[in-house]
């Protein structure tokens, strides 16, 4: 085949791929998910070859759509059954979670290689695609993973990726991009529109604020009593499952980078109402801020 072809043929692939997997997720047995993990592997090979750059907006659309139905996905119960040790938990390993892993990093690329987070080009439609359409939605997808994992088993990869995109998209949206208003031409109607995300954003945060602050950042900016144990009879198991329990980033770093970004959005009737969850917490939980133990 000519490479001068390729323009033509790859987006016709690709949709035929898309097709395929969305008629695959109809019935999403381990025997399906491993042969979505092969279709991951021909994206990722297109990729590194460049052929990616062939696509078509309604390709990356489609694609992103396709991403947000895998991460949203329900798994087997057994896939999520509360686990005794998440960090070594071998489930971590199971093509369900590899699968939604691959949707993260694919994500996770995208952002790296497309947005700034300091200036976006506003003739780059892929980019307003991804903002205006797809954003927030995955937003709320992490947001719900990361509660999810208060009482079900979900990987420390999947958490750390789930952490890192709310505090990015705090700075880019909150931070960073006060400016940002994206216009576009709906196919359906072909009339313009001009769309801000950054008051959905923020309303977003704001609305959870509450539900983030207790169930996502406060467990980690805070030690429990059964931490603290661990760290006095073993503190190597201690240190390890401090700087483990998010993979590669420390939870409590994060947390509180989170926190600081949240706080700089909203009022101080939110700052009152985190003051007082904390004190709540610490009758409720003996929960103690971490800096405690390390003096």
């Amino acid at each position: 085949m000519k490479m001068q072809s390729f323009p033509v043929t790859i987006p016709i692939i690709f949709n035929q791929l898309i097709v395929l997997v969305n008629a695959l997720l109809l019935n999403y047995t381990e025997e399906v998910a491993e042969i979505i993990n092969k279709i991951f592997e021909i994206f990722t090979n297109a990729v590194k070859v460049g052929l990616h750059e062939c696509l078509t907006i309604e390709n990356i659309d489609d694609g992103f759509n396709l991403l947000k139905k895998i991460i949203d996905r329900e798994l087997p119960t057994e896939m999520t059954l509360p686990s005794k040790d998440p960090i070594n938990d071998e489930r971590s390993n199971s093509v369900f979670w590899l699968n939604k892993e691959n949707c993260q990093i694919y994500i996770s690329e995208f952002i790296q290689n497309k947005l700034g987070f300091t200036k976006v080009d506003k003739s780059d439609h892929v980019s307003l695609t991804f903002l205006s359409k797809y954003a927030l939605s995955f937003l709320e997808s992490f947001l719900l993973s990361l509660l999810k994992s208060k009482t079900e088993f979900v990987p420390s990869k999947i958490q750390t990726f789930c952490l890192n995109y709310l505090n990015k998209f705090l700075q880019f949206f909150i931070l960073g991009g006060f400016d940002l208003h994206f216009s576009w031409e709906r196919k359906e109607t072909n009339i313009s529109q001009t769309y801000n995300p950054i008051p959905d954003f923020k309303q977003l945060i704001l609305s959870q604020f509450e539900l983030i602050m207790l169930e996502i950042l406060l467990p980690s900016l805070v030690m429990t009593t059964e931490d603290y144990q661990l760290f006095q009879d073993y503190p190597e198991q201690f240190i390890e499952k401090e700087y483990n329990s998010f993979g590669d980033s420390c939870s409590r770093t994060l947390a509180k980078e989170i926190l600081q970004n949240i706080l700089q959005i909203s009022d101080n009737d939110y700052l009152l109402n985190f003051l007082q969850n904390t004190k709540r917490s610490n009758v409720l939980y003996n929960w103690k801020p971490k800096r405690y133990y390390y003096k």
